[in-house]
């Protein structure tokens, strides 16, 4: 696979892998020790960034911590990229509140980049001290207040809940809290899921997650803003683009350490993973990275995953013009048998399915599973 293969409408996503200081619960590849490496590391990146020709439909730079880029630094990456930028329809910029500066924003808007996303996570004391969060409810506050005055600047702000010693109205102070600040269109809500290899793992338990949250799903209903996919809520023309790419399967090109590319090309899914060593990838570049094909069955799992997270549902049409009627049936026999339990309407999740998302989508894949070898009725890259 190369980054040339892509199809004329795939988005690009840019992993910044520093970060000042690592979360408790934080399992995403970043470094918290190799800031030194970061000018190498852009050179890297800005080379790949010029051998690309194809103009994203999305542009993400994500991380780690973006916001740690200085204004020249950030300034370095976005000229770069502003050759690829001409067709772009969202160019998004993840940051810590402590990142926030008036000096990077400019240089970010300035550039054509649209929106912000910031990790808030909580207002709370207790949470942001569980959470191992660094910089003050201060510098949040006033992070968002920052951005408030770029009205050409979409916010998105991420949000935990479910943070052990927090109470559900917690979560709901954190939206009053984020919406008092700004004008916030768009929040990511997640449950705080303690991975096995965090530093959460060795202290605590998660509380009830439904507790949690299905009373800020109705605050965020009276606020305004519309769930479309489980964890993501947004005003009305405020969803977040690039993310609904991914959970439609689009071409994405990924470039950095631990970025994630992929690829459909007629009957095959093609992935490659960024390698995971800075080092390794300043000196040979994301194609440094692992690749895999993804099976039939797996392309399959994987896109009735993704849509059952979102308002949207299975596309039970697309998935009979790919792997054919029978297929589609014995997945329509698994919709039918959730929807008389009261968990699905109409291929869509209601929101007592939502809470057990992970029961429901294991039987759909014991579904797939008991297929057999599947073979397709149509190239895959005409019907995603």
């Amino acid at each position: 696979m190369t980054d040339q293969a892509a199809g004329t409408e795939a988005s690009l996503y840019l992993h910044i892998p520093f970060c000042s200081s690592r979360c408790g619960y934080c399992a995403f590849f970043s470094a918290d020790d190799a800031a030194d490496a970061l000018d190498s590391y852009l050179n890297r990146m800005t080379a790949e960034l010029h051998s690309l020709e194809f103009f994203p439909e999305t542009i993400y730079i994500g991380g780690g911590d973006p916001g740690m880029l200085s204004p020249k630094q950030l300034n370095r990456l976005m000229e770069a990229l502003s050759p690829l930028a001409g067709r772009c329809r969202e160019l998004t910029m993840e940051s810590n509140p402590e990142g926030v500066s008036r000096e990077q924003l400019d240089v970010f808007a300035s550039h054509g980049g649209s929106r912000i996303s910031i990790g808030i996570q909580s207002f709370s004391p207790e949470a942001r001290r569980v959470l191992g969060r660094r910089g003050s409810i201060e510098a949040a506050e006033s992070a968002l207040r920052l951005l408030d005055s770029y009205p050409g600047l979409r916010i998105s702000a991420d949000l935990i809940t479910a943070v052990p010693g927090t109470h559900p109205g917690d979560t709901c102070r954190d939206i009053d809290r984020l919406l008092d600040l700004s004008g916030c269109g768009h929040i990511s809500l997640y449950e705080l899921d303690i991975e096995e290899q965090t530093a959460l793992a060795r202290s605590f338990t998660v509380p009830d997650e439904q507790d949690h949250l299905t009373p800020a799903w109705k605050h965020l209903d009276a606020k305004g803003f519309r769930q479309y996919e489980l964890s993501n809520f947004c005003r009305e023309g405020k969803q977040g683009l690039h993310n609904s790419r991914y959970w439609e399967l689009k071409d994405c090109i990924g470039l950095g350490c631990s970025a994630v590319s992929s690829v459909m090309q007629a009957d095959q899914l093609f992935r490659r993973t960024g390698p995971l060593n800075i080092a390794l990838y300043c000196r040979e570049g994301t194609e440094a990275g692992a690749y895999e094909t993804v099976s039939l069955q797996e392309v399959l799992k994987e896109l009735i995953m993704v849509s059952l997270r979102t308002e949207t549902g299975i596309p039970v049409d697309r998935i009979s013009r790919g792997w054919g009627g029978e297929t589609a049936g014995i997945i329509e026999q698994g919709i039918r048998r959730w929807s008389d339990r009261g968990y699905m309407e109409s291929g869509r999740m209601k929101r007592p399915g939502l809470l057990i998302m992970n029961t429901i989508i294991l039987d759909f894949f014991d579904l797939v599973d008991s297929l057999g070898d599947l073979r397709i009725f149509q190239p895959l890259d005409t019907v995603f």
